[in-house]
């Protein structure tokens, strides 16, 4: 999966700032054999191993959930890709 962020018009805070919080909480919510890798300064990818589509969806929304709780100014919009490897 690759999550991208995005500012929503003026913001605070840098995207910089924001990919770092997203990978301590997406760390925070996977388990210890899946992977969180900053691409670029604003995209995140995590690889899942071993997963099917309903866990890769499960994880998608805790991660997105805990995030969006953790980051309260909201100034960032996030957005994914989702493919299977096989």
């Amino acid at each position: 999966m690759v999550f991208s962020f995005s500012p929503k018009g003026k913001t605070k805070g840098s995207i910089t700032d924001v990919a770092e919080k997203f990978c301590e909480v997406a760390c925070g919510s996977l388990r210890a054999s899946d992977v969180v890798a900053v691409n670029n300064k604003n995209q995140v990818m995590i690889l899942l191993l071993e997963a099917n589509q309903m866990y890769a969806e499960m994880v998608i929304d805790r991660i997105l959930g805990n995030f969006k709780a953790a980051d309260k100014s909201g100034g960032f919009e996030v957005t994914f890709e989702a493919d299977t490897i096989r």
